[in-house]
């Protein structure tokens, strides 16, 4: 097993399953990182990392990419996330200053644990 950082439950369910496959020391030491996940009849769930950024989503059939997930690398934290509900960011800019949303962890929390259970649910690629 390779050694991991404390991360949110979302993150824990994406790094348990990069590891079943074996690909999670790849994940941690590559800049750059990509992998699909087929989900039959729906597209592909895509894993990618680009240096500290950790983007996690859904690439549909039709091309729509939803949900979507952004987060903070090596800690898993959360920095936007597309639902059904729309998008949020912790950070934004408005009218030139920085705006930090105060709500973002509580708001987006019921979220990321919905989808994580859904993912463990898929058996993505189990033999």
């Amino acid at each position: 097993m390779f050694p991991r950082y404390k991360t949110c439950p979302f993150g824990t369910t994406i790094a348990d399953l990069l590891e079943r496959d074996g690909l999670l020391l790849e994940f941690c030491q590559s800049r750059n990182f990509r992998h699909a996940y087929p989900v039959e009849g729906y597209g592909s769930l895509i894993i990618e990392r680009q240096r500290w950024k950790i983007l996690v989503h859904v690439e549909q059939e039709d091309g729509c990419s939803f949900p979507c997930a952004q987060f903070f690398y090596p800690g898993w934290i959360p920095m936007s996330v597309t639902s059904d509900s729309g998008t949020r960011q912790r950070y934004s800019n408005r009218d030139g200053k920085l705006v930090i949303d105060k709500r973002f962890d509580d708001d987006v929390k019921p979220f990321l644990e919905q989808w994580a259970q859904e993912i463990e649910m898929l058996h993505l690629n189990e033999t």
